[in-house]
């Protein structure tokens, strides 16, 4: 499915789709966002809490959005 289908699912499609709600899926988003520009921003040593949760939270959508029909 492409990303214009993907975008213009509603709410009841999008959550039949990939077991969570539209909204959960955007905050996910919105953490990985902020987390990326933290740690763009960041010079040294990296904080491995902040990438381990990252890294699971990319796991997660990768599987939600990964989900056949």
């Amino acid at each position: 499915m492409n990303n214009n289908k993907f975008n213009t699912l509603n709410d009841r499609e999008w959550l039949r789709l990939t077991g969570i709600k539209k909204s959960t899926f955007n905050k996910m988003l919105d953490i990985l966002k902020v987390a990326e520009i933290e740690k763009l921003k960041k010079v040294g040593k990296t904080n491995r809490l902040l990438a381990l949760l990252v890294k699971k939270i990319a796991n997660i959508c990768k599987k939600d959005t990964n989900r056949k029909i």
